[in-house]
Order: structure tokens, then sequence, then C-alpha cells
């Protein structure tokens, strides 16, 4: 009788405290997103629902042709993976305009693409301003220096899907800002 009293009195007391302790799961990933990488540092973006911000290299991104023909070393940079699978890079490096010109257009394409540019082209910073608009908030902001270009820089793209390819060159220091866009 004795032992029926305490079960009656101390288990909803520990069912009580067990429901009350538990973490608010919606909680705990909105604030850990390790729950999204696997056990090889893979990301998975389906359970996404807001863009992932990753670290990332020039040798990760483009084949290593790219790196070879501008013979420069390894670029860190910034990856924005968006939910639904397509993700950009962004990069900051000092070469050549016409070797990177050069490099890009060496990369490989496949002849059934519709949209293939064959050499780099100019676009104006309204073209800029209208790539921009179509990102997500979280990925302009994260990146807002790439967006604001200098007097002197020149905006240039080159497309070979599922790439897309956008260059910011300074005139005046050689620097290039290199977003690489993946389209899936």
């Amino acid at each position: 009788m004795h032992k029926r009293r305490w079960l009656g009195f101390a288990l909803p007391l520990l069912i009580a405290a067990a429901i009350w302790g538990m973490p608010d799961s919606e909680k705990r990933h909105r604030r850990d997103s390790s729950y999204l990488v696997d056990d090889d540092n893979n990301i998975d973006t389906s359970r996404a629902q807001s863009p992932i911000v990753t670290s990332t290299s020039l040798a990760d991104t483009l084949a290593p042709e790219f790196i070879k023909i501008l013979g420069i070393p390894d670029v860190a940079g910034t990856r924005i993976v968006a939910p639904y699978r397509t993700w950009s890079s962004y990069f900051i490096y000092s070469a050549d305009k016409q070797k990177v010109f050069e490099a890009l257009e060496q990369l490989p394409f496949t002849f059934t693409d519709d949209n293939v540019d064959l050499s780099v082209r100019p676009i104006s910073f309204g073209d800029l301003h209208l790539i921009k608009t179509s990102l997500m908030p979280e990925e302009i902001s994260t990146m807002s220096a790439f967006w604001i270009p200098n007097d002197d820089s020149r905006a240039y793209e080159f497309i070979k899907p599922p790439f897309r390819h956008t260059l910011i060159v300074s005139e005046r220091t050689g620097n290039i800002q290199h977003r690489v866009e993946f389209a899936g």
C-alpha cells in the first residue's frame, strides 16, 4: 500500500518534469545548424529554412585548370547555400583581368545548353542591380560589399550552365571580386 501511494504521487511528478524539461526541438534547430551537416561535412539543405553561410575555396568551386592558368594560390571565399540547393560563392583576388577571362572561357560546358557565353561580356551596373534584386536578402546583407562597386570598377558576366560568373574588376587596383552562382 505504501508503494502505491508513493508511485501515485511520484509518477505524475516525474512525467511532468520530463515534459517540462524537454528542449523545444524547433528552438534547438533554429539556434544550432550542426544537424544539417553529415559525417562527411556535406551540408544537407533539404531541412534548412534559411540560407547557410560557409567557407569555401576557389579550388573547391572551379576546375583546377582555372587556378593553374591564373597562376595564383588557392583563394578562400564565402559560400551561401540556399534552402533549394543552389549556392553562390564569393572570392576576392588579384589577377590579370585578361587571364581571368581566358581561364573562364576554357571552362567546360555541354553543347546542349542554349544559354552559353563563349566569351566574357561586360554588363552595366543596372544589370548588376537586376541580378542583385533576384537574390535572397540574407545573401545581399552577408555579401553587401560585393554589390557596391567602386567608380573605377567594371562589371562582367559569363554564363556556362550550371554556373553563372559575375565579376567586378577594379581598373585601379586590379582586384577582382568574383561571384560564382550554381543554379543546379
